[in-house]
């Protein structure tokens, strides 16, 4: 199969992802004529557009006038995050609730990267669809790195080197008390919000 990557004309705005990214320009009609033929081209032979995130299902909706001249493929939507889980802001927690329900509803296939936003993203099908859905959306656990396999396979001793000195002390003075030669525990998650890094700090 093939894979076909345009470049949108929008150059700048893509330094966050939410609602205040250049999300209404990333579209169609913003494309120059010779990509909205290649798009066109692969769109017509494409089995499925793949989209991440809401952003992604805007994109999609905004290929519609392409639906009077071919035979439009269905959209895979991959939610890589719920933004509404970050934002304290009720208004605009439901912006992006609806901008979620609307990717939802565009979809042949869902998968999220949690349990957690798995199920929310379930709450919100229900309460967008008048019918309910038969098919389940789909858990991918991300991969660990080889890297960070690696660092969590170490023995503690071997990571002393890399801790504060009151750590690498307190963690020396209890080996004997110890179970395991692994008694650290890794947080690894991305620097926004709602994960609470600092909390599991």
């Amino acid at each position: 199969r093939r894979l076909t990557v345009v470049a949108n004309v929008v150059t700048g705005g893509w330094r966050c992802l939410d609602d205040r990214s250049q999300w209404m320009d990333f579209t169609y009609s913003n494309l120059n004529e010779g990509d909205q033929l290649v798009l066109q081209s692969s769109l017509s032979e494409a089995d499925t557009v793949a989209v991440v995130d809401w952003s992604g299902g805007a994109a999609y909706r905004s290929l519609a006038p392409l639906r009077e001249t071919i035979q439009f493929p269905p959209m895979f939507y991959m939610n890589f995050r719920v933004y509404s889980a970050g934002v304290s802001d009720d208004a605009r927690c439901a912006w992006f609730d609806d901008m979620e329900k609307k990717a939802l509803r565009s979809a042949c296939c869902i998968v999220g990267l949690s349990t957690r936003d798995v199920s929310y993203l379930s709450t919100l099908r229900e309460l967008s669809e008048k019918e309910k859905q038969d098919d389940p959306i789909h858990l991918l656990l991300p991969p660990l790195r080889n890297d960070m396999e690696s660092l969590a396979r170490k023995n503690s001793e071997d990571l002393l080197q890399y801790m504060p000195p009151i750590v690498a002390s307190s963690i020396s003075d209890r080996k004997s008390d110890r179970k395991s030669d692994r008694p650290l525990i890794t947080c690894v998650v991305r620097q926004s919000p709602e994960k609470q890094t600092l909390r599991f700090v």
